[in-house]
């Protein structure tokens, strides 16, 4: 300031004074800014605050359209201020054919904007925003945020002058490019795109307009994990969209409500809302709205355990989506056809669910792409074990966290547990429970619960807390029962029929056992990750025809599989007395799950072996494998089983002696 008004100049490294220098400088910084833009000529000055309507950044056509001038004149201008060091033009543009500039300070910036006159400032921001429509073009979409945020600026300060006329003209426009920005965002900031639908959406009266932008705002809260006011957002789209008669729009958001009722244990609810979707849609014309309930169906029979319905809504999805452009009904079909591929026992399921993720990856989508890591961890865990399965899990978490999109890391971190109880990384597996249960008490409670709750209580079984285990049995069946989801219910009623074997009540751990073999009669991977634990169960209530008819029903499709039933017929020989062979299946299986990465059935194998040894009259031979299942019981603090190790081990030494 003091040298545009020349009272200071400079000498090489010297700076000079007159005598008797005396000035009064304005005692807050926006003042000394304001004192010397005014120092200013008028056009240089206008340059200026017009150049403040675009923003920190500018572009020397945006500045010349604002204010009606040449642009030849405004790129002089903008050199002088330049010389100013008000503003410093880029070395680089990143508008083609346009000198770009920034603001030296953004306080200059706020200073120059706030000298304008609200009127002005309506007719500059329009006049900016078309500018930057016209620049734009064809890749209007990706200048979406800018152009949002002067039509709102606009519209705002025309609100505030009473300019009617105005208002009309520029908040169809305002709205447009908040959905648009909404739909740049979503990928990539859940919280910043859900900020766009809902301002759009208090733009908006009820109609057809509103309706998809509340159906899109739905969207954005359901991968916040807010299922209730979701769904209330989608009811409200529904009454807008078909009030308007809009029938396509309305039947994909009819689909879309199946995801909260899912999420709230209510499968036949979204049963029943999917068919209404389909029903109302195939009375039109094939479309991308079809193609998205095709895909919600296929999800919620997949989850629901109908591998064969699920195939067959996936299989008619896939090539709708794929010929309409739906990119992310198409990554989700193939995620659902590879799920339930994998789940009728066809593992060549993994390479839908690996293209799926490629595919996600490729197109930059977001809650797809998370979804696509939840599911390939899942399927993967079955085939090659749990360590390369929590890899892909924590990818997805770290994914979905980096998107702001809550619901979907919560999933990643739920399938995390069972990878975590395999592993044996118990104390994890606690504290993977705790952060579940917060999520859950802040969002409200889903089918996720009975599983956290059922791997915590094994872990608390096998460690010896009988009565914490079952505190959290009796909480999990009910929940896992109303999912009708097998992976949330298989892990509660292993977890109960294991407790009631403990308890002597073999009569009630065999309906257990039961409901669990109806529960996985077409899911024979899952039924994997109880079936030893059955067959110990229903061994131990003199059940044996009923193990072995568990056993001869499971396929092996996938290595776990493979593992689950060869422990099982293990145990089946030890306990028809066939020593050898019971030693022989306990020895391979020992390997096998050491190496597909489960100690605690490394160790139950070790001490099947240890046991059949010393029963067959080698108890130094069975002692040596007594103490590799201790060694394995210890590390994992499963203190159940190190006493029941530490028995036998007593025994067998008496007996070596």
């Amino acid at each position: 300031m003091l040298a545009d008004r020349g009272l200071i100049r400079q000498r090489e490294l010297v700076v000079e004074l007159p005598e008797g220098f005396e000035v009064a400088v304005p005692e807050t910084v926006h003042a000394l800014i304001a004192a010397r833009i005014d120092t200013l000529p008028p056009d240089r000055k206008a340059l200026l605050q017009d150049a403040a309507v675009v923003g920190k950044v500018f572009w020397s056509g945006a500045v010349a359209t604002i204010g009606g001038r040449d642009e030849r004149n405004v790129a002089e201008g903008l050199h002088q201020l330049a010389l100013k060091e008000l503003i410093r033009r880029a070395r680089s543009s990143s508008v083609e054919g346009q000198s770009e500039y920034a603001f030296w300070h953004v306080l200059v910036r706020d200073v120059a904007y706030g000298q304008i006159p609200r009127a002005e400032r309506v007719r500059k921001h329009h006049a900016a925003a078309q500018w930057i429509e016209q620049t734009a073009r064809e890749r209007i979409a990706d200048h979406a945020e800018l152009l949002a945020y002067h039509y709102e600026q606009a519209l705002e300060l025309a609100g505030a002058a009473g300019m009617e006329e105005e208002i009309v003209g520029i908040r169809p426009q305002a709205v447009r490019f908040l959905v648009l920005a909404g739909d740049r965002a979503i990928a990539l900031d859940r919280g910043r795109a859900e900020a766009y639908y809902r301002r759009a959406v208090e733009m908006l009266a009820a109609g057809s307009e509103r309706g998809i932008a509340l159906s899109k705002l739905a969207q954005a809260t359901l991968s916040a994990g807010r299922f209730e006011e979701a769904d209330d957002l989608l009811e409200q789209a529904v009454e807008d969209l078909l009030a308007d008669g809009n029938v396509l729009a309305a039947g994909e958001a009819i689909a879309l409500r199946s995801v909260p009722a899912e999420q709230r244990s209510e499968p036949r609810t979204a049963d029943r809302l999917v068919a209404e979707a389909i029903e109302l849609l195939e009375r039109e014309p094939p479309g991308r709205e079809l193609a998205i309930a095709y895909t919600h169906a296929a999800l919620n029979f997949m989850l629901s355990a109908r591998p064969s319905e699920g195939r067959r809504f996936a299989e008619k999805a896939i090539p709708l989506a794929d010929r309409f452009g739906v990119h992310g009904a198409a990554v989700r079909a193939r995620q659902a056809r590879g799920c339930v591929r994998c789940i009728a026992g066809e593992m060549e399921g993994l390479e839908d669910l690996e293209e799926a993720l490629r595919l996600a990856l490729d197109l930059g989508l977001g809650v797809e792409t998370a979804h696509a890591y939840q599911n390939l961890s899942h399927m993967s865990w079955y085939e090659h074990g749990p360590a390369r399965a929590i890899e892909l899990a924590r990818m997805g978490v770290d994914f979905a966290e980096s998107r702001g999109m809550g619901q979907q890391a919560h999933w990643s971190r739920f399938e995390q547990l069972k990878f975590l109880f395999d592993l044996g990384a118990w104390d994890e597996l606690m504290r993977m429970g705790e952060e579940l249960l917060a999520w859950e008490r802040e969002h409200g409670g889903t089918s996720v619960g009975a599983a956290r709750l059922a791997y915590t209580g094994r872990a608390l079984f096998l460690r010896g807390d009988i009565l914490g285990a079952a505190r959290l049995a009796e909480e999990a069946l009910p929940i896992g029962r109303a999912s009708e989801d097998a992976q949330m219910l298989e892990p509660a009623l292993t977890l109960a029929a294991l407790l009631e074997e403990t308890r002597g009540n073999f009569e009630t751990a065999l309906a257990l056992v039961d409901e669990l073999r109806e529960l996985t009669e077409e899911e024979p991977m899952t039924r994997s990750t109880s079936l030893p634990d059955a067959v110990r169960i229903c061994v131990a209530a003199g059940a044996t025809q009923s193990a072995d008819d568990l056993v001869q029903g499971t396929k092996k499709p996938a290595a776990r599989t493979r593992h689950a039933v060869r422990a099982s017929e293990a145990i089946l020989a030890e306990a028809r007395r066939e020593l050898d062979e019971a030693i022989r299946l306990y020895s391979d299986v020992a390997e096998s799950w050491a190496e597909y990465g489960v100690p605690a059935e490394q160790g139950l194998a070790l001490l099947g072996v240890g046991r059949c040894l010393v029963e067959r009259g080698e108890p130094v031979a069975g002692a040596s494998r007594l103490a590799e299942a201790r060694d394995i019981f210890g590390r994992l603090g499963a203190k159940r089983l190190v006493d029941e190790t530490h028995e036998l081990l007593t025994e067998a030494t008496a007996l070596s002696s």
